[in-house]
């Protein structure tokens, strides 16, 4: 890990407007933070096909896949072992790890096949017609939501919370209605006419908590958790790369309860804070949590909800941030 001099990270995304992190490291710091590789003979390759595959399967070979990745909780991994899912396919679980890697033989989460990156949410979908009832002229409910969203995403892009049914307006807006446990949907017709993607947040996290050392996440698409899309929890040297996230209620990225030595590099970030709770992309918090090394990122905010506070990167309670 190289040694740069402290630096408090606040990066904001006013207006939908683009702003990347850029640094290219130099050639020892290239050196350094290169992920060691372990030789093959000391290592399992695990696959998992959400298709095509069952845990009841050894999951050691594209043949014998395991399914979901709820495979992973019981699994004896072990330093220098891959976990790949196949690319195009959706899972909605939460990623959790009981097993750490080593210095020089992380585990690593990554991708296999052909195909857009494996996808991990946090949400439900509810595209059929039978999901939803009418209540009123143009207001739709789907009932059951037990716990707050904190957004709806429709085709891909976030709706606008609105605070009551009166105030919903517009195809896309939405109200939450946690007494009755239902969330609403403005639409002249059932919201899903059109062959309509509706996605609503349900587990609290799509990645972790993770207590665990050494790991390695690469080539992977994560979004719609309910509360924070990857959370560290005391987890060091966690390395995230060449990754998604997309539409969060909340923080993206949360380094906390002492977690140490983390890299983010060229991840791409979109909507963030959608609950307006002071949310960031990246946060690192508490006294004891970091060096967090921030590369090559991009972040963009397209539906920033009525928050005070789109700041892409931050530190708090003197958590460490380096970029």
């Amino acid at each position: 890990m190289r040694i740069v001099p402290y630096i408090l990270a606040l990066v904001a995304v006013v207006g939908g407007i683009v702003l990347v992190v850029r640094q290219e490291p130099s050639a020892s710091s290239a050196t350094s933070d290169a992920a060691p590789t372990p030789s093959d003979a000391d290592s399992n390759a695990y696959y998992i096909d959400g298709l095509h595959g069952d845990n009841a399967n050894s999951g050691k070979s594209p043949d014998t896949p395991w399914k979901t990745l709820s495979a992973l909780r019981t699994a004896s991994l072990k330093p220098g072992d891959h976990v790949l899912l196949h690319r195009g396919q959706t899972w909605r679980e939460t990623l959790e790890l009981h097993a750490s890697g080593t210095k020089v033989a992380p585990i690593s989460i990554g991708a296999y096949g052909d195909g857009d990156k494996p996808k991990l949410r946090g949400s439900d979908s509810y595209n059929t017609p039978d999901s939803w009832r009418k209540d009123g002229e143009q207001h739709w409910y789907v009932s059951g939501i037990t716990e707050d969203p904190g957004t709806v995403v429709l085709d891909g892009v976030p709706g606008l919370r609105c605070a009551s049914l009166t105030s919903m307006k517009s195809r896309g807006d939405y109200h939450y209605d946690g007494a009755r446990k239902r969330l609403y949907l403005f639409d002249a017709e059932n919201p899903t006419q059109g062959g309509r993607q509706i996605e609503i947040p349900k587990r609290e996290f799509v990645v972790g908590p993770l207590e665990q050392d050494h790991i390695i996440f690469r080539d992977l698409n994560l979004g719609h958790g309910r509360d924070i899309t990857f959370l560290a929890w005391d987890g060091d040297h966690l390395r995230i790369e060449n990754c998604d996230f997309v539409n969060s209620p909340g923080n993206h990225i949360q380094f906390q309860q002492g977690s140490n030595f983390g890299v983010v590099k060229s991840c791409t970030f979109d909507d963030w804070n959608l609950l307006n709770t002071l949310a960031y992309a990246i946060q690192v918090i508490a006294e004891q949590s970091g060096p967090v090394d921030i590369e090559s990122c991009t972040f963009r905010a397209s539906r920033q909800g009525g928050g005070e506070d789109h700041t892409a990167i931050m530190n708090d309670y003197n958590g460490w941030v380096r970029t």
